[in-house]
């Protein structure tokens, strides 16, 4: 039985989110179709476009993300109280960001300035627009949405694109934020496109490695979101770029051997090596579970919502 959304994503606490999404049928809408040999590739461009372009106007902020042929995969921390506190003129300034194609002229600032105060005025209309800025679930829809649009357009087709509901599930501590990034970032090695990290292309890793190569500073300083919607404070990943790619590297390696890991992840993986430990992770993450952390994390969040804990917790790879 599927779990209401209500329940999978916290109304008031600040979270970080797994967050997927497939293509309908797990068509190869993203990608080279082997079936037909259509290369739609640049529809990646498109979604990451899109991503970058949106983002600052809701109440979210990209950590990192992963294009692939048929899904994609995000992680973003949600801040769902973070609307309520934005003045009515910024809640109008970002809705014409998320929605320009509303403007008379987007390219015009004068027209923007006008149609952001005529918006701001009308106290009905800025409640709609608060709530939809303040929601994980529009702002998916207005992620996903055009894209179908466009797509459809391009192959002269009609009918859904992408699967009807998107997979969310809440990250609850930083080892498990770290761990779930570095599954999104080497999803490109788990589909055999790529055997290095310079080759997980369409991704957010891809960003931070063409960041660190511009600067040598960015090594140093600690993964900052790809695009970010938020103002208010909120925790820093206290993990800097060169020991995150020195750990993708560590993992990296681990993909490529033979090692033989339990069905079910074992209650006490204290005697795991670090290797047993990442692919046993890998296991839990692939059956998209609710929430992600240890075990006493999961029971608490279960509690919180009065659902009965099913997860399996998810081994420390740091350790």
């Amino acid at each position: 039985m599927t779990t209401p959304r209500k329940y999978l994503v916290d109304p008031e606490t600040p979270l970080y989110y797994h967050i997927t999404s497939k293509c309908v049928q797990r068509a190869w809408l993203l990608g080279r179709d082997p079936v037909s040999g259509i290369n739609y590739d640049h529809r990646r461009d498109w979604l990451i476009r899109r991503l970058e372009a949106i983002t600052p106007a809701f109440a979210v902020s990209l950590q990192t993300y992963a294009i692939m042929s048929n899904h994609f995969h995000m992680v973003v921390y949600y801040d769902p109280l973070a609307a309520s506190s934005w003045p009515d003129e910024e809640v109008a300034r970002r809705w014409y960001i998320a929605h320009p194609s509303q403007l008379d002229d987007p390219a015009d600032p004068e027209c923007r300035a006008e149609a952001i105060g005529l918006l701001a005025g009308d106290s009905q209309r800025i409640k709609y627009c608060r709530q939809q800025l303040g929601s994980l679930s529009a702002f998916m829809k207005c992620l996903k949405q055009p894209i179908a649009e466009r797509a459809n357009k391009e192959s002269n087709t009609e009918g859904h694109y992408w699967a009807k509901r998107f997979y969310s599930g809440a990250i609850l501590s930083e080892d498990a934020l770290l761990m779930v990034m570095a599954y999104v970032d080497l999803n490109p090695v788990r589909a055999r496109i790529t055997d290095h990290l310079k080759g997980c292309k369409h991704t957010g890793l891809e960003r931070q490695i063409r960041a660190s190569e511009v600067s040598k500073e960015a090594l140093d300083a600690y993964l900052h979101p790809s695009a970010d919607g938020l103002e208010r404070e909120r925790p820093t990943l206290q993990v800097r770029l060169r020991e995150y790619l020195n750990f993708l590297h560590e993992l990296l390696a681990f993909e490529t051997r033979d090692i033989q890991v339990p069905t079910q992840p074992p209650k006490r993986t204290t005697s795991l090596t670090r290797a047993e430990r990442w692919l046993s992770g890998k296991q839990v993450l692939q059956r998209n579970p609710r929430a992600i952390g240890s075990r006493r994390e999961i029971s608490d969040w279960a509690a919180a919502r009065g659902l009965t804990p099913r997860e399996v917790p998810l081994p420390a790879v740091r350790s």
